[in-house]
């Protein structure tokens, strides 16, 4: 029986194919009906019957005895294409909603003697895809840096806590949601709707809002709110349109009395200037408050903070953003250089197979450090490419998906990968490398799936599960990172 022609094609690694008679050679699969352990593969007529087993890739182990698949004759030609039909269901997750408490009194925002300022730690949660705080993870559940979507911290103004992502792919000004935030229908409009009778932006999260009386427009130039787009209310407002012109927020500059939860008490920023957020469009229920954190952005410059602590957990561990970390916290810690260009932080890393010193799988990349990304995105074709060969697997765009890497964990057992930050050449800042190592339960967390976190993108991005791993410290002035993992505790 002939397969249907299929639309997915990947470089796979040869397969071995062994027939009863003797017959002996390497070969290129070229259609598997179903990529799971009782996978059967079409192949031209051989004597059966006969297996075929994969070779161990770069990023992963030769399969366990057993896990072979199936051969059937057939008239599908040899070629050094795949084509695979994936078969999967998507894994579904829970996570219970936790609470925080704010502590009595503030640390203010204030220099102390000999030009010194405090130490600020910022409180974080980790926040999943439904926007709910993570769960400690059970004993059959993914990693929880799997499940992590967003870095929220929260700020009080007139009264309220507002929710707002910790965004260090954001190098703009805060924006806080108004409690006239109304969500609208238009994708990226010019000018600001009127939208009337809409609804609130964030129905499932009501209170999370700047009180109309906590604010105070400024009348100042759009800036870094993005493009002029008119008035409301009598008040100018200015657009930022993101995601290929998918979605677009309006905001009004403002000022404030804000304060940050804070370890160990608040932390207080008198006359915040940020964005007070008025209109989104489409409207889409979700968090919409956000504090870049990203390279010297208008809120580090408020609270002058060039120095920056990253240092993301799941829980039942605490997580926090640093200002101005105490040198004590990182002085003896490996460094290595980062860039600022196109206005943020990028660092120079190539990915090792195996651990630190395994094999290098694809070229030497610039990835930008984003906690608002939940996996590890690839723009570099060389490097899918390099991918799916390394780990066995293929890239499922199916239904417009900009592109998963899948694989079969059993044919292909996945071995830890380690991104060694620092560009290979570079020795003046440091001759220490920096060695972040994900676990295969951490990149390839779904057994039943095969998905893994590597996602295509238009930006190389290190998010989440590599920044869940340590603290990472970047010092913005002398453009330096260092990292320590965290412990197993």
């Amino acid at each position: 029986m002939e397969l249907a022609p299929l639309v997915l094609q990947y470089v796979v690694p040869k397969y071995t194919i062994d027939v009863a008679e003797g017959i002996r050679g390497n070969f290129m699969i070229d259609a598997i009906d179903d990529f799971r352990d009782d996978a059967t593969v079409t192949v031209p007529a051989l004597s059966l019957p006969a297996t075929a087993r994969p070779a161990a890739g770069l990023c992963s182990a030769a399969p366990a005895a057993g896990n072979m698949i199936r051969l059937r004759p057939g008239p599908v030609s040899l070629s050094s294409l795949s084509s695979v039909a994936l078969l999967a269901l998507p894994l579904l997750t829970t996570a219970a909603a936790l609470t925080s408490t704010w502590a009595a009194g503030l640390l203010p925002n204030e220099a102390l003697a000999g030009g010194q300022q405090t130490e600020v730690l910022l409180s974080v949660q980790m926040y999943n895809e439904k926007g709910e705080p993570l769960a400690p993870p059970g004993a059959d559940s993914p990693p929880a840096p799997t499940l992590a979507r967003y870095a929220i911290g929260r700020v009080l103004l007139g009264g309220n806590q507002i929710r707002a992502e910790m965004d260090a792919g954001n190098s703009g000004e805060p924006l806080l949601m108004a409690k006239v935030c109304r969500g609208c229908s238009d994708k990226c409009p010019l000018t600001v709707p009127d939208c009337p009778g809409a609804k609130f932006c964030a129905p499932s999260y009501p209170m999370d809002f700047a009180p109309t009386s906590s604010w105070t427009a400024t009348g100042a130039g759009c800036g870094d709110h993005g493009h002029t787009a008119g008035t409301l209310n009598g008040r100018q407002v200015c657009m930022a349109c993101f995601g290929g012109h998918s979605h677009s927020r309006f905001s009004t500059p403002a000022t404030g009395n804000a304060s940050f939860a804070a370890q160990p008490r608040p932390f207080a920023v008198p006359t915040l200037r940020f964005g007070a957020l008025v209109r989104t469009s489409p409207w889409t229920d979700r968090l919409w408050s956000n504090i870049g954190v990203g390279f010297r952005s208008a809120f580090l410059r408020q609270v002058n903070a060039s120095t920056l602590w990253f240092s993301l957990r799941a829980p039942p561990h605490q997580s926090v953003v640093g200002l101005r970390p105490s040198l004590a916290r990182y002085a003896s810690l490996p460094v290595q250089r980062f860039s600022a260009e196109p206005g943020n932080r990028y660092m120079t890393a190539r990915l090792n197979c195996g651990g630190p010193n395994g094999r290098q799988a694809g070229p030497e990349l610039e990835y930008l450090f984003d906690t608002g990304n939940a996996g590890i995105s690839i723009a570099s074709d060389e490097m899918a490419a390099a991918l799916a060969t390394a780990t066995g697997g293929h890239w499922n765009t199916t239904g417009g998906n900009p592109g998963n890497l899948w694989i079969d964990r059993a044919l292909h057992p996945p071995v830890a990968i380690t991104f060694v930050i620092g560009k290979g050449n570079d020795t003046d800042v440091g001759s220490r490398p920096i060695n972040v190592t994900l676990a295969p339960a951490v990149w390839a967390p779904f057994p039943k799936t095969g998905q893994t976190v590597f996602e295509r993108y238009d930006k190389n991005v290190l998010g989440l599960p590599v920044i869940m791993t340590g603290a990472f410290i970047f010092d913005d002035q002398a453009l330096t990172v260092r990292y320590r993992p965290h412990s197993a505790n």
